[in-house]
Protein backbone atom coordinates (compact mmCIF):
# COMPACT_ATOMS: atom_id res chain seq x y z
CA UNK A 1 0.00 0.00 0.00
CA UNK A 2 2.84 2.42 0.83
CA UNK A 3 4.21 2.13 -2.71
CA UNK A 4 0.80 2.77 -4.22
CA UNK A 5 0.29 5.86 -2.05
CA UNK A 6 3.77 7.10 -2.96
CA UNK A 7 3.25 6.51 -6.67
CA UNK A 8 -0.22 8.10 -6.84
CA UNK A 9 0.74 11.34 -5.09
CA UNK A 10 4.12 11.71 -6.82
CA UNK A 11 2.51 11.14 -10.22
CA UNK A 12 -0.29 13.60 -9.48
CA UNK A 13 2.18 16.34 -8.56
CA UNK A 14 4.37 15.52 -11.55
CA UNK A 15 1.39 15.68 -13.91
CA UNK A 16 0.17 18.95 -12.35
CA UNK A 17 3.42 20.71 -13.26
CA UNK A 18 2.99 22.81 -16.39
CA UNK A 19 6.59 22.65 -17.63
CA UNK A 20 9.94 20.99 -17.12
CA UNK A 21 11.16 24.13 -15.35
CA UNK A 22 8.27 23.93 -12.91
CA UNK A 23 8.93 20.21 -12.36
CA UNK A 24 12.56 20.98 -11.56
CA UNK A 25 11.58 23.79 -9.18
CA UNK A 26 9.16 21.47 -7.41
CA UNK A 27 11.85 18.82 -7.06
CA UNK A 28 14.25 21.26 -5.44
CA UNK A 29 11.59 22.38 -2.99
CA UNK A 30 10.40 18.82 -2.31
CA UNK A 31 13.95 17.82 -1.37
CA UNK A 32 14.58 20.93 0.74
CA UNK A 33 11.33 20.40 2.62
CA UNK A 34 12.07 16.69 3.03
CA UNK A 35 15.40 17.57 4.61
CA UNK A 36 13.76 20.14 6.86
CA UNK A 37 10.99 17.78 7.97
CA UNK A 38 13.52 15.02 8.54
CA UNK A 39 15.08 17.25 11.19
CA UNK A 40 11.71 17.97 12.80
CA UNK A 41 10.29 14.68 14.11
CA UNK A 42 7.94 16.49 16.50
CA UNK A 43 6.39 18.41 13.60
CA UNK A 44 5.97 15.17 11.64
CA UNK A 45 4.24 13.53 14.62
CA UNK A 46 2.00 16.58 15.01
CA UNK A 47 0.96 16.40 11.35
CA UNK A 48 0.23 12.69 11.65
CA UNK A 49 -1.67 12.66 14.95
CA UNK A 50 -5.46 12.38 14.87
CA UNK A 51 -5.60 14.50 18.07
CA UNK A 52 -5.13 17.63 15.93
CA UNK A 53 -7.92 18.39 13.47
CA UNK A 54 -7.28 18.45 9.75
CA UNK A 55 -8.35 22.09 9.70
CA UNK A 56 -5.75 22.98 12.34
CA UNK A 57 -3.07 21.07 10.44
CA UNK A 58 -3.93 22.88 7.19
CA UNK A 59 -3.68 26.16 9.11
CA UNK A 60 -0.25 25.18 10.41
CA UNK A 61 0.89 24.36 6.89
CA UNK A 62 -0.52 27.60 5.55
CA UNK A 63 1.18 29.61 8.28
CA UNK A 64 4.54 27.91 7.85
CA UNK A 65 4.76 27.49 4.10
CA UNK A 66 2.43 29.92 2.27
CA UNK A 67 4.61 32.18 0.15
CA UNK A 68 7.65 30.04 1.03
CA UNK A 69 7.02 27.06 -1.23
CA UNK A 70 5.44 26.57 -4.64
CA UNK A 71 1.63 26.71 -4.38
CA UNK A 72 1.36 23.21 -5.90
CA UNK A 73 3.66 21.86 -3.19
CA UNK A 74 1.60 23.55 -0.48
CA UNK A 75 -1.51 22.06 -2.05
CA UNK A 76 0.10 18.60 -1.98
CA UNK A 77 0.86 19.02 1.72
CA UNK A 78 -2.75 19.96 2.42
CA UNK A 79 -4.06 17.00 0.42
CA UNK A 80 -1.72 14.68 2.33
CA UNK A 81 -3.10 16.05 5.61
CA UNK A 82 -6.71 15.74 4.40
CA UNK A 83 -6.18 12.11 3.42
CA UNK A 84 -4.08 11.09 6.41
CA UNK A 85 -1.04 10.52 4.20
CA UNK A 86 1.41 13.08 5.60
CA UNK A 87 3.79 10.37 6.92
CA UNK A 88 4.39 9.33 3.29
CA UNK A 89 5.83 12.72 2.34
CA UNK A 90 9.47 11.60 2.20
CA UNK A 91 8.80 8.61 -0.05
CA UNK A 92 6.58 10.77 -2.29
CA UNK A 93 9.40 13.31 -2.66
CA UNK A 94 11.84 10.52 -3.55
CA UNK A 95 9.46 9.00 -6.10
CA UNK A 96 8.88 12.41 -7.67
CA UNK A 97 12.63 12.70 -8.22
CA UNK A 98 12.65 9.32 -9.91
CA UNK A 99 9.78 10.34 -12.17
CA UNK A 100 11.65 13.48 -13.20
CA UNK A 101 14.82 11.47 -13.87
CA UNK A 102 12.87 9.07 -16.09
CA UNK A 103 11.22 11.97 -17.90
CA UNK A 104 14.64 13.53 -18.57
CA UNK A 105 16.22 10.21 -19.60
CA UNK A 106 18.51 10.09 -16.57
CA UNK A 107 19.33 6.76 -14.99
CA UNK A 108 19.83 7.03 -11.24
CA UNK A 109 22.42 4.50 -10.11
CA UNK A 110 23.41 3.67 -6.56
CA UNK A 111 26.83 2.09 -6.09
CA UNK A 112 27.45 0.42 -2.74
CA UNK A 113 31.11 -0.08 -1.86
CA UNK A 114 33.13 -0.96 1.23
CA UNK A 115 35.14 2.26 0.96
CA UNK A 116 34.47 5.63 -0.68
CA UNK A 117 35.26 5.79 -4.38
CA UNK A 118 37.79 8.31 -5.60
CA UNK A 119 36.43 11.00 -7.91
CA UNK A 120 38.30 9.45 -10.81
CA UNK A 121 36.89 5.96 -10.15
CA UNK A 122 33.35 7.32 -9.76
CA UNK A 123 33.73 9.22 -13.03
CA UNK A 124 35.00 6.10 -14.85
CA UNK A 125 32.08 4.09 -13.45
CA UNK A 126 29.60 6.75 -14.63
CA UNK A 127 31.16 6.72 -18.09
CA UNK A 128 31.02 2.92 -18.29
CA UNK A 129 27.37 2.88 -17.21
CA UNK A 130 26.55 5.68 -19.66
CA UNK A 131 28.14 3.65 -22.48
CA UNK A 132 26.41 0.41 -21.48
CA UNK A 133 22.95 1.90 -20.95
CA UNK A 134 22.99 4.68 -23.54
CA UNK A 135 21.57 7.07 -20.94
CA UNK A 136 22.84 9.91 -18.81
CA UNK A 137 23.75 8.62 -15.36
CA UNK A 138 23.41 10.16 -11.92
CA UNK A 139 25.67 8.16 -9.63
CA UNK A 140 25.22 8.05 -5.86
CA UNK A 141 27.83 6.19 -3.84
CA UNK A 142 26.94 4.60 -0.52
CA UNK A 143 29.60 3.18 1.76
CA UNK A 144 28.78 -0.10 3.54
CA UNK A 145 31.79 -1.86 5.06
CA UNK A 146 29.79 -5.12 5.29
CA UNK A 147 30.17 -5.65 1.51
CA UNK A 148 33.89 -6.21 2.24
CA UNK A 149 34.98 -5.24 -1.28
CA UNK A 150 33.75 -5.03 -4.85
CA UNK A 151 30.65 -3.10 -5.83
CA UNK A 152 26.88 -3.48 -5.74
CA UNK A 153 24.97 -1.51 -8.39
CA UNK A 154 21.27 -0.70 -8.16
CA UNK A 155 19.40 0.94 -11.02
CA UNK A 156 16.20 0.63 -12.98
CA UNK A 157 14.84 -2.02 -10.62
CA UNK A 158 17.96 -4.15 -11.16
CA UNK A 159 20.69 -5.15 -8.78
CA UNK A 160 24.11 -6.28 -9.95
CA UNK A 161 26.04 -7.69 -7.04
CA UNK A 162 29.78 -7.94 -7.58
CA UNK A 163 30.70 -7.69 -3.91
CA UNK A 164 33.05 -9.91 -1.98
CA UNK A 165 30.21 -10.56 0.47
CA UNK A 166 28.03 -11.95 -2.37
CA UNK A 167 30.85 -14.17 -3.62
CA UNK A 168 31.49 -15.52 -0.12
CA UNK A 169 27.78 -16.17 0.38
CA UNK A 170 27.67 -18.00 -2.96
CA UNK A 171 30.67 -20.15 -2.03
CA UNK A 172 29.07 -20.95 1.34
CA UNK A 173 25.86 -22.04 -0.40
CA UNK A 174 27.77 -24.26 -2.84
CA UNK A 175 29.72 -25.87 0.01
CA UNK A 176 26.56 -26.48 2.02
CA UNK A 177 24.66 -27.91 -0.95
CA UNK A 178 27.56 -30.22 -1.89
CA UNK A 179 27.84 -31.42 1.71
CA UNK A 180 24.15 -32.34 1.71
CA UNK A 181 24.40 -34.35 -1.51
Amino acid sequence: MAERVRDVYASALFDAAASDEERQELLVQLRELDSLLGNMPDYMRLMATPAVSKEEKRGLLEGAFAGQVHPKLLNLLKVLVNNGRFPYYSSIAEQYGQLLDEHQGILAVTAVTAMPLSEETAHRLEEKLRTETGRDVRLTVEVDPSVLGGILLRYGGREIDGTVRARLDGMRQRILSSAIH
